[in-house]
């Protein structure tokens, strides 16, 4: 069920933004095991060869990963960044994922609506949770900047956003400035969408 992903999905940015917090208030605790955290995560979950890789299995040693004492500050300011596009590019493949398979249960074929906009602009949604499609639209054209751009409005990025939004005063170039708050308003926005194609199912 979407549910299930979705809250799977939750659980981690959760943990995820609670860790970089965490590490951020210590200096990334001892930089110098961040090596051995790494090796470490090589036993985290089970692992049985389900087909011969073309990457070959290298031996890896503490010392193949290191961060520079240094650069303390800068890494931290990386990760809470980096991380933030993650959660929002993640969320919105998953989003794409989901409204798929709610189609698929409908008895719809996904496959003529292969993009994220498409899916979106299809749902039969409720007037009153008309905010929640747009809100998807927002989360996919973020999501194009991130993957396709940089980070960065192009002017694509802003042509697709003008018509959901108000008050654009972004230019083409300037980078997309968004927070973790906006990180799980649109997550609300997902839920409220998938919720309404479930009840309601896809326009014809």
């Amino acid at each position: 069920m979407w549910q299930h992903a979705l809250a799977k999905w939750s659980q981690t940015a959760y943990g995820l933004v609670h860790s970089v917090t965490i590490s951020s208030r210590l200096d990334l605790g001892n930089i110098n095991r961040i090596g051995s955290s790494i090796t470490d995560s090589f036993g985290w979950l089970p692992r049985n060869d389900q087909f011969e890789s073309n990457v070959e299995h290298r031996p890896y040693k503490e010392e193949d990963f290191r961060l520079d004492n240094d650069d303390v500050n800068k890494v931290v300011s990386n990760l809470k960044a980096n991380l933030l596009s993650l959660l929002l590019v993640d969320l919105a493949a998953l989003t794409d994922e989901l409204l798929s398979s709610i189609m698929v249960a409908k008895g719809k074929n996904p496959e003529v609506l292969p993009y994220l906009s498409q899916k979106t602009k299809a749902v039969a949604c409720a007037p009153r949770q008309e905010w929640a499609r747009r809100g998807v639209m927002e989360l996919n054209v973020i999501r194009n900047c991130f993957v396709h751009n940089d980070g960065k409005w192009s002017t694509r990025g802003l042509k697709d956003i003008a018509p959901f939004v108000l008050n654009l005063i972004a230019k083409d170039g300037d980078p997309v400035e968004v927070n973790y708050e906006d990180v799980f308003r649109y997550k609300r926005a997902v839920r409220t969408l998938l919720n309404q194609a479930e009840a309601n199912g896809f326009a014809p």
